[in-house]
């Protein structure tokens, strides 16, 4: 297995060549492959970037496996190259020679305070237990494991379980290391699990007028930063909440509404208006029935908020942006309205601000694995 250094700073654009160079030299140098990766005999003309990098991405993906590496589709800055770059060489690193390699998004960054997913979110996490379901034909239940190569959840055995039967989700594994699993004893308000999913991967949904919610204590400490990824779809044209995490002291709210009125609320209760940290123009109203990558990175008085890379104008701030100790985490599901639903597909949060190569990496690796495309 290779183990090239990643870079540790932005690309100076001028030696791009020489630090293209630097990584192809090394990846032929690991033996990965039959036939050498061919050098670039001169420097790359302005405009070019991403034709290099998506060359070398393809070059990669020939001797690894297909998709690998996930194509860039638009210009990047200097530090967004690093973390494209960056991407090629751990997914390098990763590829064990004998034609296979898993890495999600726990492998690109580590310490992900709460992680729920619909497939391994890392190599080790391959094999173990994805969620319980309930099926309601029979009242039974029954927990399911990822698969332990290919890391994706047992649709087969989940279908032959239910038996034509509805299933529920009563419980979501915490793929992080705190182990702190999402669950909900009550019947009524447990989402349920649907096979047909993004990109042959399944997802959890709520129905329409219906509340779902899967709660799991944290106990996490001050939480003084946030960045966290969301994997939807809006099934409708209302606001939804994505994300609920409330603190020892306040019973705060942190809670995403996304659509006309896209926010993350600190306050008590559900609305709209009172402590919100940002809004953002109703021009980010994301597709319906369409899944997208939601992504928030907020400390005291700054938010930023992505959709499917692309970052969101905000106005605000308002109220004052208080976190405090994490207590109790919700993923909500819940339906305001009678006409929509939201599907949900996986969850990741981390307690500090992560860096632009960092999310890169991260929000390929999701957008890869469900078929999502960026901005």
């Amino acid at each position: 297995m290779p183990n090239i250094p990643l870079l540790a700073g932005p690309v100076d654009y001028g030696e791009l060549w020489a630090t293209v160079n630097g990584i192809i030299l090394a990846i032929n140098d690991s033996g990965i492959g039959s036939a050498a990766i061919q050098l670039l005999d001169g420097p790359v003309a302005t405009g070019s970037e991403v034709a290099l990098v998506n060359g070398l991405a393809l070059s990669i993906n020939a001797v690894t496996a297909p998709d690998t590496v996930l194509l860039l589709r638009s210009a990047i800055s200097g530090a967004d190259l690093q973390g494209a770059l960056n991407d090629i060489i751990r997914q390098t690193n990763a590829f064990d020679g004998g034609g296979s390699s898993y890495t999600g998004p726990l492998d690109i960054v580590p310490g992900a305070v709460v992680a729920y997913g619909q497939r391994a979110l890392s190599a080790a996490k391959r094999g173990t237990a994805l969620y319980t379901l309930r099926e309601d034909a029979g009242d039974t239940t029954q927990s399911f494991n990822s698969d332990a190569v290919t890391g994706d959840a047992p649709v087969a055995a989940i279908t032959a379980f239910l038996n034509g039967a509805n299933g529920f989700v009563t419980m979501w594994n915490d793929q992080s290391e705190n182990g702190t699993d999402a669950s909900q004893a009550t019947a009524v308000n447990q989402p349920g699990w649907i096979a047909a999913g993004p990109n042959a991967h399944p997802a959890i949904e709520g129905a329409a007028g219906a509340f779902s919610l899967l709660e799991t204590s944290l106990g996490t400490g001050e939480i003084n930063q946030w960045t966290s990824f969301h994997v939807i779809r809006y099934n409708g044209s209302d606001a939804r909440r994505v994300l609920n995490a409330s603190s020892l002291t306040t019973s705060a709210y942190i809670a995403a509404y996304i659509y006309a009125d896209l926010s993350i609320d600190f306050d008590a209760s559900d609305d709209s208006g009172t402590h919100e940290m940002y809004d953002i123009t109703a021009a980010a109203a994301v597709s319906e029935n369409v899944y997208h990558i939601i992504e928030y990175t907020a400390e005291t008085g700054s938010l930023a908020i992505y959709i499917d890379g692309e970052l969101q104008t905000l106005i605000g701030p308002f109220g004052d942006m208080v976190f405090g100790p994490l207590s109790n985490l919700i993923l909500g599901i819940d339906v305001l309205a009678s006409n929509v639903s939201l599907t949900r597909v996986e969850d990741i949060g981390y307690p500090l601000i992560l860096s632009g190569p960092d999310r890169l990496a991260i929000r390929q690796n999701i957008a890869s694995c469900y078929g999502i495309t960026l901005a």
